[in-house]
């Protein structure tokens, strides 16, 4: 077979390599040549740098690229294109190296960077680009700007879209619903719902609306818990003649998930059906988490079944939320039952499951079940302050007092910062058990953080230091006084069973008085 011919089917195979991202075969093909007296040119090394630009391999672009300068094959700009592309994807330093080395770019080089750094989210980056071509008197084309609005979405940079968005109109550039469409998912990210619903209603003008537009605006209306304009974008899509789809549907039960319009959400996931569409598992757990906000345990329950009864799987999510839902209705056997089909059905409970069913037990004092969870949460390493604090709360209603102080030091052993939760279910245990030293100590420790002590804080440890000596109580009277922490009818009262200790009612005259000024005029 001729060379040339030859040369020209490797080059092909290394085109179709390309094609398929298959970028390992391509570079075999190229450095096979050699063996079989064959000198590669310009076009058969840009084939296989296309390989290398799809599947992001940038090194390997770079390599290859000089190594065509070191053989002295003139690189072109489809070269310098491949390999600038694919460092956008990747290394967007050395994107700019790239193109600054090339000499013979176009605004399809910066094209190629630009869209590099869409796919990879760098917004820093594609703005640079645009002053670099200002900087070489070129001037931005379509996709340039359209790149740039792209790589905005995914830090939700929406401020920057919007300014790329407002040149692109100040040149009049011809442009369509990608453009917007990109500034509306960066304000969606941005979680900026007027920008969203401004956008969209550009486009509804324009006629140029699709259902990319009306997705990504209901949400950006569901992040901010705008239940009703979701539903409002959700009635205009169904009277367009844009197919409905279940990612739009999806938000709109999210919006009524965070809006806490748990009917609202339930009802929808009942119209997917309707409108011929499958329900995701987001769809059900959207709707699980909505009945659990408005503690709907029994509702919750019943799309946990209707779940299982699809041919979908429920995740960590579906049944942290049930387990949650639980836990508000002081369900903790139901709790456990829920965390038990979690590990028969492989599905690993993370954090937030763990503490929705300590949580559960810690509501009606079930300390050994707490605790026994506990355990299995640090097992796996996973640690969490709300978990111990609400252990600790159970180890306090079962008046464990000794178990709450050793589930406090492990607090700190595992570099957990205990919170006011976890101190007043301490303070509260060693009270009930008339542990005052235990208190006196504790309130030491609660001093020597930042946390402001609360009213039930002050009213355990008044009550844990009534009979433990006037001197000891005296000191906490003074703190509480100089606290701006409100007292309740319990405060006043462990205050003034701790003051008619000395059996002198002149001592209670100021402290009635200070009582007075806290608002418990009617208590005292």
């Amino acid at each position: 077979m001729e060379p040339e011919r030859e040369l020209r089917r490797c080059t092909s195979a290394c085109s179709a390599c390309g094609r398929r991202s298959r970028w390992t075969e391509a570079l075999w093909l190229l450095w096979q040549l050699p063996s079989r007296n064959l000198r590669a040119n310009v076009i058969t090394c840009n084939a296989a740098l296309d390989a290398c630009e799809k599947a992001t391999r940038w090194q390997h672009g770079a390599e290859m690229l000089a190594a065509m300068q070191g053989r002295q094959l003139q690189e072109n700009v489809v070269s310098h294109s491949s390999v600038i592309s694919a460092c956008a994807k990747g290394q967007w330093p050395q994107a700019c190296s790239a193109l600054l080395r090339a000499a013979d770019w176009n605004i399809y080089t910066f094209n190629s960077v630009a869209n590099g750094f869409a796919q990879a989210g760098r917004w820093h980056a594609a703005g640079l680009l645009l002053s670099m071509l200002r900087a070489y008197s070129a001037e931005p084309d379509i996709v340039t700007y359209n790149a740039a609005i792209s790589a905005c979405e995914d830090e939700g940079a929406w401020r920057e879209a919007l300014q790329h968005l407002a040149v692109l109109r100040l040149r009049r550039l011809r442009w369509g619903a990608r453009s917007k469409n990109a500034a509306l998912a960066a304000a969606e990210k941005g979680l900026q719902w007027q920008w969203a619903l401004l956008l969209l209603e550009d486009l509804q003008i324009q006629n140029v609306a699709d259902i990319v537009s009306y997705s990504s605006s209901c949400s950006a209306l569901a992040r901010c818990g705008r239940w009703q304009l979701a539903l409002g974008i959700l009635r205009q899509l169904e009277e367009s003649d844009i197919q409905c789809d279940v990612m739009t549907c999806n938000a709109a039960i999210s919006a009524c998930e965070k809006g806490g319009r748990w009917q609202h959400a339930v009802s929808l996931l009942s119209q997917l059906q309707d409108r011929k569409l499958r329900a995701t598992l987001v769809s059900y757990n959207a709707a699980i988490s909505a009945c659990e906000k408005r503690k709907q345990l029994h509702v919750a329950l019943r799309l946990l079944s209707a779940l299982q009864d699809s041919r979908l799987t429920p995740d960590v999510v579906s049944y942290s939320a049930v387990i949650s839902a639980c836990e508000k209705a002081g369900q903790w056997q139901q709790a456990l039952a829920l965390f038990e089909e979690m590990h028969q059905r492989s599905v690993a409970p993370n954090v937030v499951a763990f503490s929705a069913a300590i949580s559960a037990c810690e509501a009606r004092g079930q300390w050994s079940q707490a605790l026994l969870l506990l355990r299995q949460l640090q097992g796996a390493r996973v640690l969490s302050v709300i978990a111990f604090s609400s252990a600790i709360s159970a180890c306090q209603k079962g008046e464990e007092w000794q178990r709450a102080l050793q589930l406090l030091k492990e607090m700190h052993h595992e570099k957990l910062q205990p919170n006011i939760v976890a101190f007043n279910a301490a303070i509260s245990a060693c009270e009930t058990c008339r542990q005052w030293q235990q208190v006196l100590l504790l309130m030491e420790e609660l001093s020597a953080t930042s946390i402001p002590g609360t009213t039930v804080t002050y009213t355990s440890a008044l009550s844990a230091l009534v009979g433990a000596g006037w001197s000891h109580g005296l000191r906490l009277l003074e703190k509480f006084r100089n606290q701006r922490v409100e007292g309740n009818v319990l405060t006043c009262e462990a205050a003034c069973r701790l003051v008619a200790q000395r059996r002198d009612a002149r001592q209670l005259l100021p402290l009635l008085g200070q009582m007075q000024r806290k608002g418990l005029a009617s208590m005292t």
